[in-house]
């Protein structure tokens, strides 16, 4: 590839061998450059994955409740029960409770906080 009796001449046989050891400073560079973006990126996805499964659990969360004061209502069987009012506090589920307790419906204690109205308004609240 290159004239080694010329690199010999000139001293460069030993820079040259050098060279093929190591790496500059501009492919370092861009070597930690790359990697940074790489990180960053992958960064930035879990963190995006990890807010979009907290929003899910909570809309599924809510649903769940909506779901068990519309049977504590009664609604499906056409009957219109005032149901047990919560002011903005967790759920604790127990099959024991009233008919008209949404606690009665719930298959686990709920992670967020809930006002429940007698009328079957739901409003959820912060994480409890």
């Amino acid at each position: 590839m290159y004239d080694t009796a010329m690199m010999d001449k000139f001293g460069l046989k030993e820079i040259y061998k050098a060279r093929e050891r190591g790496f500059t400073l501009l492919e370092l560079l861009l070597l930690f450059a790359l990697f940074a973006f790489l990180a960053g990126a992958g960064i930035t996805a879990t963190v995006n994955g990890i807010g979009k499964g907290d929003r899910e659990a909570r809309v599924t969360e809510l649903n769940v409740v909506m779901a068990a004061v519309r049977e504590a209502r009664g609604d499906d069987a056409g009957i219109l029960r005032a149901v047990v009012e919560y002011e903005d506090r967790v759920i604790i589920a127990n099959g024991s409770m009233p008919v008209n307790d949404p606690a009665r419906y719930l298959s686990e204690t709920t992670r967020y906080k809930y006002t429940i109205m007698s009328d079957g308004t739901v409003e959820q609240g912060s994480k409890g």
